[in-house]
């Protein structure tokens, strides 16, 4: 395939990205999570405060981290001059995340990219999107919620961490954003866990390690700070959070990938089945796939820092294991799993375009 026709079908494919934002933006209506994070972000718009006020009463979420409101209310103070904050530009801020989703997501696949492989990334740059698009990413991408921060936060992690390795100022910063990504949702603390292992593993130097656990926990330490200084009424908050959450099911998240991949044949209405089914199925066949050539990957692996698609993957399936059944965890996982996928090495038939591991 030509560089341009190749190019005008990337162009294409990623025109339908561009579409569903359009569609998503103007005909699906905020649903209560975009409220309970919007609410914050618009009291610090307007008052450098993460609360909001009504009828005179001062409320504050403690029970949800509070960097992704902090960081939406901040963008709001940027571009109010130019923007005006209502229904069909609140989702900008979101936009924008995955767009720098997707950009880090090429350069880390590129990462994996062998000099006599080039040929390879161009046809990745492609499909990439067109593969996510089948996972429940493009359900849950423009949801006001920060699972996608978290996911920007942990590529910026490990871009440094596949790039920089020998750089220790890069070393403190991939594990200040793993640490940022812990305090968007718990799930990553998951992934945290093992993007540290992978660091541990690759670093020989005992004083880079400690130093990295510390970059590590500095967002940790600041965010017990801020419930700290708000206790008794946070401390309420995350009781009352804790309480509710001995009550949600958990160890759920692989079933519901499961039952939404056959959905199709159990759903009352057949095309609601059929919906399910096409957004999830794609994802738990991407695993079996990443099973089986996993074992050949490892063993054919040159450089210690491509170890960090096993560390990643086996990230996931515990993010699948041990989390509730939600669209926006197992997007988490869908889009790791998508990432892992085609950051392998295959070959791709340029006549019928198809691929061959």
């Amino acid at each position: 395939m030509k560089y341009i026709n190749a190019k005008k079908l990337y162009l294409f494919f990623f025109f339908f990205w561009f579409l569903n934002f359009l569609y998503y933006n103007y005909q699906i209506v905020p649903n209560t999570d975009d409220v309970v994070y919007m609410l914050p972000a618009l009291g610090f718009y307007n008052t450098n405060n993460l609360s909001f006020e009504h009828l005179d009463q001062t409320y504050t979420f403690f029970e949800r981290f509070p960097l992704y409101p902090l960081l939406q209310g901040i963008f709001f103070k940027i571009t109010s001059p130019l923007l005006n904050i209502n229904f069909y530009s609140f989702r900008i801020f979101k936009l924008l995340i995955f767009i720098g989703i997707l950009i880090l997501s090429l350069l880390i696949i590129k990462s994996f990219i062998q000099k006599n492989e080039k040929k390879q990334y161009f046809f990745k740059i492609i499909f990439f999107p067109v593969f996510l698009s089948l996972t429940p990413v493009s359900q849950t991408y423009l949801l006001i919620r920060p699972e996608f921060l978290g996911i920007l936060f942990n590529l910026m992690a490990i871009y440094f961490l596949i790039n920089k390795k020998d750089n220790l100022y890069y070393l403190l910063a991939a594990c200040i954003f793993l640490g940022l990504a812990t305090i968007c949702h718990p799930v990553f603390i998951i992934f945290n866990f093992y993007i540290f292992l992978y660091l541990i593993f690759i670093q020989r130097s005992f004083k880079k390690i400690i130093l990295c656990g510390i970059a590590n926990l500095i967002p940790i330490i600041i965010v017990i700070f801020y419930y700290y200084i708000n206790i008794p009424e946070s401390l309420l908050h995350l009781r009352s959070t804790g309480e509710g959450l001995i009550n949600q099911h958990y160890f759920q998240a692989w079933l519901g990938l499961f039952k939404y991949s056959f959905n199709i044949f159990f759903n009352n209405s057949v095309l609601i089945g059929a919906v399910n089914t096409y957004y999830y199925l794609p994802t738990l066949i991407i695993i079996f796939i990443i099973l089986f050539k996993l074992r050949k990957y490892i063993k054919n692996v040159t450089k210690k820092e491509n170890y960090i698609l096993f560390f990643l993957f086996f990230g996931s399936l515990t993010s699948l294991l041990i989390e509730r059944d939600t669209p926006y965890i197992i997007s988490i996982s869908s889009f790791f799993l998508m990432l892992i996928f085609f950051s392998f090495s295959f070959e791709l038939n340029y006549r019928f375009i198809f691929f061959t591991f």
